[in-house]
């Protein structure tokens, strides 16, 4: 995600600031579903990106879990490093 967020940047030095991410954890662990709801870096590879990446995470698994799936929304802001 950090790779798409400062590519975004090379492309438009004003992509910085809040993105939402909404996702899907199975009791397995796995992330079968990821979108950004919600962003203020208006750059459609950083958020194809930030989505992807999000689908690669894995959580420790829980066979003990009351719901099958659970769904989590999660904010980030995103900001260039300094000089």
């Amino acid at each position: 995600m950090v790779g798409g967020f400062e590519e975004a940047i090379r492309r438009n030095g004003y992509a910085y600031g809040f993105t939402t991410l909404r996702f899907q954890v199975t009791r397995s662990g796995d992330v079968p579903q990821a979108c950004v709801t919600k962003t203020d870096i208006q750059d459609a590879a950083f958020i194809g990106c930030a989505a992807e990446a999000t689908r690669g995470l894995s959580f420790e698994p829980d066979a003990a879990a009351s719901c099958a799936v659970s769904t989590i929304e999660y904010p980030l802001v995103f900001v260039p490093e300094g000089p």
